[in-house]
């Protein structure tokens, strides 16, 4: 008796277990759509992640600009700041200067317009 018992109640719970059913089953193009959802979930997370690290670079980028900026600014404030000597200042007028050059080695003509003077040093 149990074993009629037994093989009663354990035929239909194997039959529902391993006969598959169609309510439970998918299709492939279910299964193919499945795959490809998740190629594209798999997509956004690699390109949120891109996205992340190229803000990340965004910042560090911005970061360098300010310190750039702040670099700009301390060297304009000690050049605004440094005395200005007599002669750097340029007066903004061109000035007439006459030289002699009496005596002096040259090339070309001595009644020329214009001379051009060169002051080198060889050493």
């Amino acid at each position: 008796m149990t074993k009629r018992l037994l093989t009663a109640l354990l035929g239909p719970i194997l039959l529902t277990l391993f006969c598959p059913q169609a309510g439970w089953s998918q299709s492939s193009d279910e299964i193919n759509a499945l795959k490809k959802e998740i190629e594209a979930l798999k997509e956004g997370q690699r390109i949120n992640q891109e996205f992340r690290l190229l803000g990340k670079d965004l910042e560090a980028l911005r970061d360098g600009q300010r310190a750039l900026q702040k670099d700009l600014q301390d060297i304009k404030t000690l050049l605004q700041a440094r005395p200005a000597a007599a002669g750097d200042a340029p007066s903004g007028e061109p000035q007439n200067v006459v030289l002699k050059v009496d005596g002096a080695p040259m090339k070309g003509e001595k009644t020329a317009k214009l001379t051009l003077i060169e002051f080198s040093d060889f050493q």
